[in-house]
């Protein structure tokens, strides 16, 4: 346990201001805070406009390839820009804790030594709002369907559909087949062949790997049952001793994807018959969040009449579906 050794409450008190600095100092690297962390992998995050309400858009290749003869004029798009989200923004409260100037060492100690925790809240609190978000399965502007669904346009201006809502066993047969329903998902803008044009089916996850491929597991369980499926050679018994079965996972999978245990995912339904799978090749994210204001920790207001100082922390927030095709749902048959 903690040890609390003698201190002066005037050494305190000048303690806490000093922690206060520092996380003011923490809080004011802006975007950096959020560079390489859990919500930047799944989000884009727009933190450079302050407007009311913002929009994203994707433009798609609708032009089509095809052989031709050396004069021939050249097809052009004809899309226009397909509104992927709309978002605006509310403050979120990071905390607010108050310091009782006349209150005893180890009230003030403990207050102290929970103050580092605090440097996280700008990342941890929206991440709770987008894994919320998930497990609500908003409907997306890109099609008009909920995020999770089984029918998704392909092509947001055709007739293609496909799903980023597969079920599957926790196998390595279905995890296969949940790779090649995600790898031979076409690009938006492909098209049946016509009489002038080849048909057109772009795979842009033909690259995927553990770099850009990354499985968020809100059960202990599901990520060693997972890593079982990536690498059974070294997690499962190879020999066959008395009163022991044989493994049931035996064979390498095409291709494997990083595994990232999310222990939020567990205030969000059931979290042993799903997992999310986060596809991430290209700049495109299932979210898009915005943070117009950085996180700011306020002044200490002292309160005179009543012994109390106090400090609390905020920043800006918003967050929409986006790009649904950069996040499918895993569901364990």
């Amino acid at each position: 346990m903690p040890i609390v050794k003698a201190a002066s409450g005037g050494n305190l008190d000048s303690q806490f201001n000093a922690a206060v600095t520092k996380l003011r100092d923490w809080m004011k690297q802006g975007y950096k805070l959020y560079s390489r962390t859990l919500i930047d992998e799944i989000a884009i995050l727009d933190m450079a406009s302050q407007e009311a309400k913002t929009q994203l858009g994707l433009v798609l290749d609708g032009s089509s390839y095809r052989v031709c003869s050396l004069t021939d004029d050249t097809h052009y798009s004809e899309n226009p820009p397909k509104l992927l989200a709309e978002c605006g923004y509310s403050r979120m409260d990071l905390f607010g804790i108050e310091w009782a100037e006349l209150g005893d060492e180890l009230y003030k100690m403990s207050v102290l030594n929970s103050m580092p925790q605090l440097a996280g809240k700008p990342v941890q609190l929206p991440l709770l709002e987008i894994l919320g978000m998930l497990n609500d399965n908003p409907v997306t502007k890109y099609d008009d369907l909920s995020l999770f669904n089984t029918a998704h346009l392909v092509d947001p201006y055709g007739t293609l559909t496909a799903s980023n809502s597969l079920t599957q066993p926790k196998t390595s047969a279905g995890w296969n087949a949940v790779l090649q329903a995600i790898m031979t998902r076409r690009d938006p803008g492909s098209k049946a062949a016509t009489a002038t044009a080849a048909a057109k089916s772009f795979m842009p996850n033909r690259d995927l790997t553990g770099k850009n491929l990354t499985i968020w597991c809100g059960d202990t369980g599901v990520a060693s049952d997972l890593s079982k499926i990536f690498d059974p050679q070294s997690n499962w018994a190879t020999i066959v001793e008395s009163a022991v079965s044989a493994a049931s996972e035996t064979r390498k999978v095409f291709a494997q994807a990083a595994i990232q245990y999310v222990p939020e995912m567990s205030l969000y339904g059931t979290i042993t018959n799903y997992c999310y799978i986060l596809v991430n090749n290209t700049p495109n994210r299932a979210v898009y969040g915005r943070i117009p204001h950085a996180p700011r920790v306020e002044p200490i207001e002292r309160i005179p009449s009543k012994h109390m100082s106090r400090v609390k922390a905020f920043q800006t927030w918003g967050k929409t579906t986006a790009w649904p095709w950069a996040l499918y749902k895993w569901s364990f048959s």
